[in-house]
């Protein structure tokens, strides 16, 4: 993964998420299709990383990312919303931050409680 700042979509496989998704919008696919395309697709491709680790921070970032979307887009699914939770309250990207400085781990765990929250208080459709 290359990430360039602790941001939801500030990292290559959020950012490619985020842009897939909004093509399907674009094509008239609802949020909820849109969810459904990219999970099959990203989540297909994680079967082939042999680290658990690894392959958990990935999905996570899948997670995040399509949290984020469906909130923005007020489309939040409860099993979009139960998954995400979940691999945040394992820290599963966090990994992905422990060789960054201090400063940017803690930033990033601030920035996943923060969407934590938004998923909390949420209603989903």
């Amino acid at each position: 993964m290359s990430a360039w700042g602790t941001g939801i979509f500030e990292d290559d496989l959020t950012c490619d998420i985020q842009d897939e998704f909004n093509e399907m919008l674009d094509e008239g696919l609802s949020a909820a299709e849109a969810t459904g395309h990219i999970l099959e697709d990203f989540l297909e491709e994680l079967d082939e990383f042999e680290d658990e680790d690894e392959k958990l921070a990935e999905e996570s970032l899948v997670y995040i990312a399509l949290a984020q979307l469906q909130l923005r887009h007020q489309s939040l699914q409860e099993t979009i919303r139960a998954k995400t939770i979940e691999l945040i309250d394992k820290g599963a990207d966090l990994p992905f931050w422990e060789e960054a400085d201090q400063k940017d781990y803690l930033e990033r765990k601030q920035v996943l409680e923060e969407l934590k929250q938004k998923l909390m208080n949420t209603q989903t459709v």
